[in-house]
């Protein structure tokens, strides 16, 4: 799709969101290895850079913050929008 979109506009909103589903699931199989390995989940996720588990907690190309909710799941402030932007995913 990203390919082939004639849009510069919509083909850059796709990378965005690409990007940020790539740091999601970079950072839900960090959770995973330090589960493995420390028996545990992490608090947070500053705690898969102290157990060595990944370099840095990547950047939200939103604009936002990865965080860790009550379930451990990866999240993130931006909740896939630019401030101001619905997240309705139509990259308006």
């Amino acid at each position: 799709m990203i390919r082939n979109t004639t849009s510069e506009k919509l083909r850059k909103w796709m990378m965005v969101r690409l990007q940020a589903l790539r740091f999601v699931s970079l950072l839900e199989d960090a959770v995973d290895r330090y589960q493995q390995r420390y028996n545990s989940k992490p608090q947070n996720l500053r705690m898969l850079v102290e157990g060595g588990i990944i370099k840095a907690v990547p950047p939200d190309p939103y604009g936002g913050k990865f965080y860790l909710d009550q379930s451990g799941r990866v999240r993130t402030t931006s909740q896939f929008a630019y401030a101001g932007q619905k997240s309705s995913g139509s990259g308006k």
